[in-house]
């Protein structure tokens, strides 16, 4: 389903809360301690979910394999993936963004009351049409939430696999690409002819400093279609 440029922008604007927190949430070592000895606890293992997980674990398709196995008992806020597609100037691009919900691991970093959700990491790639490929996000590890996908192309697929975890430290491989997602949660991928990759890592928080949405808006429209202008990214996008 396409979105408009707006829509992508109600979903990327959760990227700005998490840099200001009050009452922050702490994950200390012994609370990381204690959760990594529960995992090994088989007295509080959620045997149910295991038996949910199964079947899903023969999906091979991610480029991470889905495997099932038992987990402590949690209390997940609920988490999933939103499909993405806008147009600027001639270039259509199409992809995925994560959620996790608001919860005691992460409610200290919500500025809006109104928020219900934060946005960990949103990747959209230039496509000839639209083709948001497929993503897969799971609680298993949570309070650390991790998420996998793949936009199939002519050539080759951009694989992709992110992860937040509860001391708010967020990461993305893309084809082996590594990004330091304090440094901007939403990237651009422009697929070259001759195979290799161009990447934009945007810092949305940077660009809507000013608290004006609409501007917000028109700032960010405008680096994207900066960088997709650029000559040694525009003479070889691959068609």
């Amino acid at each position: 389903m396409k979105k408009d440029w707006t829509q992508v922008v109600a979903l990327i604007l959760g990227l700005s809360f998490n840099a200001i927190a009050q009452n922050k949430f702490e994950w200390t070592f012994e609370r990381a301690k204690k959760h990594a000895e529960a995992q090994q606890d088989t007295a509080q293992w959620e045997l149910n979910l295991l038996k949910v997980d199964g079947a899903m674990s023969r999906n091979s398709y991610y480029p991470i394999q889905i495997g099932s196995f038992p987990v402590a008992k949690y209390d997940s806020p609920g988490n999933g993936n939103s499909q993405l597609a806008y147009k600027i100037g001639d270039s259509m691009l199409s992809g995925q963004a994560v959620f996790v919900g608001k919860g005691e691991q992460n409610k200290a970093f919500f500025t809006n009351n109104t928020q219900v959700v934060e946005v960990p990491f949103v990747i959209l790639s230039v496509v000839d049409s639209v083709n948001h490929g497929s993503a897969f996000m799971t609680s298993r590890n949570h309070p650390h939430y991790l998420a996998e996908g793949r936009i199939p192309f002519k050539n080759y697929d951009i694989d992709w696999v992110s992860m937040q975890t509860a001391d708010r430290n967020a990461y993305a491989i893309v084809n082996m690409r590594l990004f330091d997602l304090r440094f901007g949660r939403l990237v651009i991928v422009a697929p070259q002819k001759d195979g290799s990759m161009r990447f934009l890592q945007v810092m949305t928080g940077d660009i809507f400093a000013s608290g004006d949405r609409l501007k917000f808006m028109d700032d960010l429209s405008q680096k994207v279609k900066s960088f997709l202008d650029t000559q040694e990214v525009r003479r070889f996008i691959q068609k």
